[in-house]
């Protein structure tokens, strides 16, 4: 299978819409979405949205977890906190994005990667965030819930940021990643709604998973190199 970075590279260039939108199929969206994602865009200043994310109780607590750990500071009241519907976008939200198609030019699946996709884009024009561009996350990510996909996901991150840099830079890369865990935890914990609390199985899912990522972001920052992982993000 294709990695991620590479599907989104295809639907990017193969898009003959302005705007291109992103989601996952973990996803399911609202009736107006496509109407709210695209709103922001009559300006021409803008060139990404991200939308919230609305993660579902009803998931099985691994599931759950996964959710947690990737989308609990992108539910909409943690996003927003008192700030109008339109605020700038902090990171990229890989599940509920758009981009304006002329703003980027990145033809390799790196550049579809969520660190770089981001940056490039907020250099290009401006980034915003919609509270009613939100969209459930209730499926199950059968890959993605497992540990070692987790552990790939921090290699590819402590990689991209180790590539190029010298041994100071990485060795301070690799003390980042073995706080990883205990950060990502203490994120979750500030983050997610109370029903977190409720299912002691998903909190241990969430330490594991978080465990692993650490694991990863290490090895990535040792390496400077994403590895096969990239290839295992499908």
């Amino acid at each position: 299978d294709a990695s991620v970075p590479d599907k989104r590279r295809i639907a990017f260039e193969e898009a003959k819409h302005p705007v291109v939108g992103f989601i996952e199929d973990t996803c399911s969206l609202p009736p107006d979405w496509c109407a709210s994602m695209h709103a922001p865009f009559s300006e021409e200043k803008v060139a990404l949205v991200c939308g919230p994310i609305v993660i579902s109780p009803r998931l099985p607590s691994r599931h759950r977890a996964l959710g947690i750990t990737e989308y609990a500071r992108f539910q909409p009241d943690v996003m927003m906190k008192g700030e109008s519907d339109r605020g700038e976008a902090r990171s990229l939200i890989g599940a509920n994005f758009a981009v304006r198609k002329s703003a980027f030019s990145g033809n390799r699946a790196d550049d579809f990667i969520d660190g770089t996709l981001f940056a490039r884009l907020t250099a290009a024009g401006e980034g915003v965030v919609v509270r009613s561009g939100g969209v459930f996350y209730d499926g199950l990510d059968l890959k993605g819930a497992q540990i070692t996909a987790r552990y790939h996901h921090g290699r590819i991150y402590g990689g991209s940021r180790a590539a190029g840099r010298g041994g100071l830079a990485r060795v301070a890369l690799t003390a980042k990643g073995l706080a990883a865990p205990i950060i990502q935890f203490a994120r979750a914990c500030w983050d997610a709604p109370a029903w977190l609390w409720t299912s002691p199985t998903t909190v241990l899912w969430v330490i594991a998973m978080t465990a692993a990522w650490g694991a990863g972001e290490i090895v990535g920052a040792v390496t400077g190199s994403a590895g096969a992982s990239l290839r295992r993000w499908s």
